[in-house]
């Protein structure tokens, strides 16, 4: 998704400042697509080439055919808030890609895909959730440690206390 992601912020800005307008995340829309090889929003037809390309070419064309479909897509999508887009995604979108499946499959493979850049989209993404995972790590650490000290310090707060209360005793 974080690879898509940023594809889509250089390939197609405009729709990513929607998207990011609207609160629409990515896997929204594209998390099935990748789960089912666009199987499960594609006509039958159409998927079947996606799955024989992919087969053929790898994940380049998986990455290729998310970015021609918004691309092909375009003008419906920057007109929908996120309710519509979410049906859009759903129901409209398969229909039209139908419509003109070779010219679909055209637009994905004059996609400009630097596959050295995804490569390295995928490092950077490996390298956020590593840092994110020793952050998550860190924090609860120092949520133990407050924890316990806090219950050191009613444990203190209460010692304390009853030592109040022995020097009031002997002294009165």
């Amino acid at each position: 998704m974080y690879q898509l992601e940023c594809l889509v912020q250089e390939l197609v800005p405009e729709i990513h400042m929607h998207f990011q307008a609207q609160s629409f995340h990515t896997s929204m829309y594209a998390s099935s697509w990748f789960l089912t090889l666009f199987t499960s929003c594609l006509p039958h037809t159409l998927a079947c080439r996606v799955m024989d390309l992919f087969l053929s070419e790898g994940m380049e064309m998986i990455f290729r055919i998310a970015i021609a479909i918004l691309q092909y897509c375009k003008e419906d999508i920057l007109q929908l808030d996120m309710e519509g887009m979410l049906k859009y995604f759903q129901k409209e979108m398969p229909s039209k890609c139908e419509t003109d499946p070779d010219y679909l499959i055209n637009l994905a493979l004059q996609v400009k895909y630097n596959s050295k850049k995804v490569k390295k989209l995928e490092k950077e993404y490996t390298a956020l959730k590593a840092r994110e995972h020793e952050e998550m790590v860190e924090l609860r650490r120092l949520r133990t440690e407050n924890r316990l000290l806090r219950q050191r310090i009613e444990h203190l707060e209460q010692e304390s206390s009853s030592l109040a209360g022995i020097v009031k005793q002997r002294t009165c």
